[in-house]
C-alpha cells in the first residue's frame, strides 16, 4: 500500500492517505466502527491526477482486522470546489497582511498593483522588472534561478490555461537567522480571462511553524527541529508551544546543543548509537544514499521515567544542506511492540510445546533436530524412542487422571536424567523420543539407558489396583542408521518393537539382537 501511495497519490496528498494507517486512526476505527472518509488526487495513466474519494472502514476476516477501502472519481464535483476555493484564496489574499497582490496580463507580462505596502511593487511595471527587484534586492543568490524560472511568462502561461494555483519559497536575506523566506503565489481562474494573479507574501517564524508542521510532521511529533548544517543554526518548533502561544526557539549551535542532551537525558546504552547518527554529518551521509535517516532510543525524563523517543531526519532544502529533524513519543507503541512480542514467544513456544508435560510435542523435536542437524557432523548421535508398558493399564484400572500423573512423572524423569542440551520430547500417547548429540560411545549409551530403564520402573496404585509401568527402548544412531528425521525414526521404531515383542522392560540397538534391561 506503501508503495502504491508513493507512485500513484499527488505528492501534497500522500501524508493525509498515510495517515489512515496510523496506529490512533486504526484505533479510532477499531471504536467508532463507522465508515471514514478523505478526498486526494490519484495519479491517471495519462500522468494527470484525478480528484477521488475513498471511503474506508475497518473490518473483521479471516480471523484479523483488515481495512476496506473504497475509492471512486469526485473530479467534476472537486472541479467546482476548487474554483470557489480560487475566489475565496483571491480575496483573503487582497485584504491580508504584509502581502503585496498584482495582477499580470498573461500575453504580454505587463503587471498592474492591486495592493503593497512596499513601494518597490507599486513602481514595478511588467513581470521582467519586477522579478529584476526581487532578485536584487531580496533574494538570496542560490535562489535566484529557483525565482526567474518561477515567474517566466510560459511558467506563468501554462498556469493560466490550466486555471490553477501553485507557489514557490524562496529564501530573503535578513540579519536575525542569516536568511528569512518568502511565498509567491500564482493563482489563475477562469473568471479572469488572459490573467493571472500574482501574490507576494513574506513568511514568519509562526507561519513557518505552520508550515512545517502541516506538511512534515505526524499528528504524534513532539518537536520539529529546522538545522542549517552549514552554519549549524537551528529554529525548534515544539507542538505544545505552538499551542500555548510561545515564540519558535533559535538555536546558533546544534552540535554543542545536542551534545548536552545526550549527556543530560539519553540512556547509556543508547548513548553511541545517537552520536553516530545525529550528528549532521552523518545524517547528510545516510541522506545521499536514503531518503530518511531514522533512530530510536531510549531517554530519561526530568522526573526520571523512562521514555522512547523515535527521531526522523529529511532534507528540507538539498542545495544547502538544509535538513529537518522530527522527534515523536513512541514509549506506548514501544511497550505494545514488547508485549506483542512475548506474546509471539508464547504463541509459539505454545504451538512447540507439549500442553501436559511441558516438554517438546512432536512439531517441537522435528524442528529442533532440523534447526540442529548441520552441528551434528560425523559426531554419533543417539536418536532414543521410548514406549511406556502397561500405560493402557493405568488408564483403565486407575482412572486418566493418574494416566496424566504418570505422563508428567515420566517427562520428569526424563528431564533430570538427560542433557539441558538434549532434546526431549512426547510424540504422542505414551510414545517420547530423546535425541542426544555428539554421544562419546555406544558403551556408554547402553550403561546410561539400563539406568534410565530403572527409574522409569514406577508404581500406581489405589484401593483395589496396583500397576507397574516400565519402558521399552529402541535406539538408532546417527548419521550410520539415517541422517533425516524420518529414517532415524522408523529405525530406532524397529528396534522398539523386538523389544516389545520379546521382553518389554528394556532396550533394544537398531541392528541388534539383543536386550539390554533395567531390571
Amino acid at each position: 500500500i506503501y508503495d502504491f501511495i508513493e507512485m500513484y497519490v499527488h505528492n501534497e496528498d500522500k501524508s493525509n492517505v498515510y495517515g489512515i494507517f496510523d496506529k490512533s486512526q486504526i484505533n479510532e476505527m477499531r471504536e467508532s466502527g463507522t465508515v471514514k472518509n478523505i478526498e486526494f488526487r490519484l495519479k491517471r495513466k495519462n500522468g494527470e491526477y484525478e480528484w477521488v474519494g475513498m471511503d474506508y472502514k475497518l473490518i473483521f476476516t479471516n480471523s484479523k482486522h483488515n481495512i476496506l477501502l473504497y475509492i471512486y472519481s469526485i473530479q467534476d464535483k472537486k472541479q467546482m470546489t476548487i474554483l470557489k476555493k480560487e475566489k475565496e484564496a483571491i480575496v483573503s489574499a487582497i485584504v491580508a497582511e504584509h502581502t503585496a497582490v498584482v495582477d499580470i496580463d498573461v500575453d504580454n507580462g505587463k503587471i498592474n498593483v492591486l495592493k503593497s505596502q512596499n513601494e518597490d511593487y507599486i513602481r514595478v511595471s511588467d513581470i521582467n522588472q519586477l522579478i529584476d527587484r526581487l532578485t536584487s534586492r531580496y533574494i538570496e543568490d542560490d535562489n535566484k534561478e529557483k525565482l526567474i524560472k518561477f515567474l517566466s511568462i510560459d511558467n506563468i502561461r501554462k498556469v493560466s490555461l490550466k486555471t490553477t494555483n501553485i507557489y514557490c519559497d524562496v529564501k530573503l536575506n535578513t540579519e536575525i537567522f542569516g536568511y528569512g523566506w518568502m511565498r509567491i503565489y500564482i493563482v489563475a481562474t477562469r473568471k479572469l480571462e488572459n490573467k493571472v494573479i500574482l501574490m507576494i507574501k513574506n513568511i514568519s517564524s509562526e507561519y513557518m511553524l505552520e508550515i512545517f508542521m502541516n506538511q512534515y510532521a505526524s499528528k504524534n511529533c513532539e518537536d520539529l527541529f529546522y538545522i542549517d548544517c552549514n552554519t549549524f543554526k537551528f529554529l525548534r518548533f515544539s507542538v505544545k508551544d505552538m499551542k500555548s502561544g510561545k515564540e519558535v526557539q533559535q538555536g546558533s549551535n546544534y552540535i554543542t546543543d545536542l551534545r548536552k542532551y545526550i549527556d543530560s537525558f539519553v540512556v547509556e546504552e543508547d548513548r553511541h548509537i545517537v552520536k553516530s547518527k545525529m550528528f549532521p554529518i552523518n545524517v547528510l551521509s545516510e541522506l545521499e544514499t536514503f531518503e530518511f535517516c531514522n533512530i530510536s532510543y531510549g531517554i530519561l525524563d526530568e522526573m526520571g521515567n523512562y521514555r522512547r523517543k523515535f527521531v526522523q531526519f529529511q532534507y528540507y532544502d538539498k542545495d544547502n544542506n538544509i535538513i529537518l529533524l522530527m522527534r515523536s513519543d513512541i514509549t506506548d507503541s514501544y511497550y505494545m511492540g514488547i508485549d506483542e512480542q512475548n506474546m509471539i514467544k508464547e504463541i509459539k513456544k505454545d504451538a512447540i510445546t507439549d500442553y501436559l508435560t511441558g516438554i517438546y510435542n512432536r512439531l517441537g523435536i522435528e524442528r529442533r533436530f532440523k534447526e540442529e542437524i548441520f552441528l551434528y557432523g560425523d559426531d554419533l548421535s543417539a536418536f532414543i524412542l521410548l514406549d511406556l508398558d502397561n500405560f493402557k493399564l493405568v488408564n483403565d484400572l486407575l482412572g486418566h487422571m493418574t494416566g496424566d500423573k504418570a505422563l508428567k512423572d515420566v517427562a520428569s524423569i526424563l528431564k533430570r536424567s538427560f542433557r539441558s542440551d538434549d532434546i526431549i520430547g512426547r510424540f504422542g500417547g505414551d510414545e517420547f523420543v530423546i535425541i542426544m548429540n555428539k554421544v562419546k560411545s555406544m558403551d556408554i549409551i547402553k550403561e546410561f539407558i539400563e539406568r534410565v530403564l530403572k527409574a522409569l520402573n514406577i508404581e500406581y496404585f489405589d484401593c483395589k489396583n496396583t500397576v507397574e509401568i516400565a519402558a521399552s527402548i529402541g535406539i538408532a544412531f546417527f548419521p550410520k542408521d539415517g541422517k533425516t528425521f524420518e529414517d532415524l525414526y522408523q529405525n530406532a521404531d524397529k528396534a522398539l518393537y523386538y523389544v516389545k515383542n520379546n521382553a518389554k522392560n528394556g532396550c533394544n540397538i537398531y541392528g541388534e539382537n539383543i536386550i539390554y534391561t533395567g531390571k
